[in-house]
């Protein structure tokens, strides 16, 4: 059903308009296929907004609690969590070895 409706909507814009639809449409397969490999792995994926402040709480302490707050500032920390392993602030395992130990996670 759906299907029908948005080729009714395509047969009705002109061509420089499915430019724009394309790359749009690009984004969406995109963002599945991503979800799907990740799905293909074991990874469960959720909506964080109930909990999300428990997680948060859960990372701090795991990763960060012997950080000092200048530190964290200098890395942007707060807006971007992952910084304390891409400053090299936490060791952490890179590449090859991260992507093993992901794999074998599953």
């Amino acid at each position: 059903m759906i299907r029908k409706k948005i080729q009714l909507i395509l047969d009705s814009l002109p061509e420089e308009e499915l430019q724009k639809i394309y790359w749009s449409i690009q984004f969406v397969q995109k963002e599945y296929l991503y979800k799907e490999k990740l799905i293909g792995k074991g990874v469960i994926i959720s909506n964080l907004f109930d909990g999300a402040t428990e997680i948060i709480n859960k990372w701090d302490k795991t990763f960060a609690l012997n950080i000092s707050d200048d530190i964290k500032e200098s890395i942007y920390y707060d807006q971007y969590k992952w910084h304390i392993f891409s400053y090299e602030i936490q060791d952490c395992l890179k590449q090859h070895e991260a992507r093993n130990a992901f794999n074998a996670e599953i």
